[in-house]
């Protein structure tokens, strides 16, 4: 990595360079972090990236995994088939506030959650959009399930109102999920007797 020095405490191999901070096989030099790419990857794979230093990325860096998702995706949401980034380019191009809160009435029609993300572009020209108030990286598996530590195939495009639903959803089915009051195991006359 451009001459930088390491850190003497990284695991080194047998040749003394240090081990792959994703797989732990040994790289090819002693100014590598991670192994090289495959001289084998296919051109879907180098277009969206491939091998160690990928999927650590993946796992550590949300712009790198909003990219890769943008290049996989093109900002379509998965749910409802939006073109999020048509939308994103077409709020850019309002020349004036007038125009801004217009598109966003029409769009607030379809699902209130368009205004959600857009209240500081919508009440001055001096803010500008973001592609993350049109669409967000959402995994597949929540979080709080499992699916935080997941590659590409983990995530999907959703549009911020299709988001919204899902994490609607998902936390009603959690909270449907949790029970409220457990009787006691045995006679249901029997007190409850509690000791210290």
């Amino acid at each position: 990595t451009n001459g930088a020095v390491f850190d003497e405490r990284l695991l080194r191999g047998s040749l003394g360079h240090p081990l792959c901070l994703w797989c732990g096989s040994e790289t090819q030099s002693p100014q590598s972090l991670f192994c090289a790419t495959r001289s084998d990857q296919s051109p879907l794979e180098a277009e969206f990236g491939e091998g160690c230093a990928h999927e650590h990325r993946m796992r550590r860096d949300n712009q790198y995994v909003r990219r890769q998702l943008f290049l996989r995706d093109g900002g379509i949401c998965f749910d409802c088939g939006i073109d999020t980034h048509a939308l994103f380019e077409q709020a850019v191009a309002c020349t004036t506030l007038e125009q801004r809160v217009s598109m966003f009435k029409a769009l607030a029609k379809l699902a209130y959650e368009w205004k959600k993300k857009v209240k500081r572009p919508l009440a001055s020209m001096e803010y500008e959009f973001t592609e993350g108030m049109f669409w967000e990286a959402a995994h597949k598996v929540d979080v709080k399930h499992g699916g935080g530590l997941c590659g590409l195939n983990g995530f999907q495009t959703l549009c911020v109102p299709c988001h919204s639903d899902e994490y609607a959803r998902s936390y009603l089915a959690d909270v449907c999920s949790v029970t409220l009051f457990q009787s006691p195991v045995g006679d249901a006359e029997a007190p409850l007797i509690l000791s210290s």
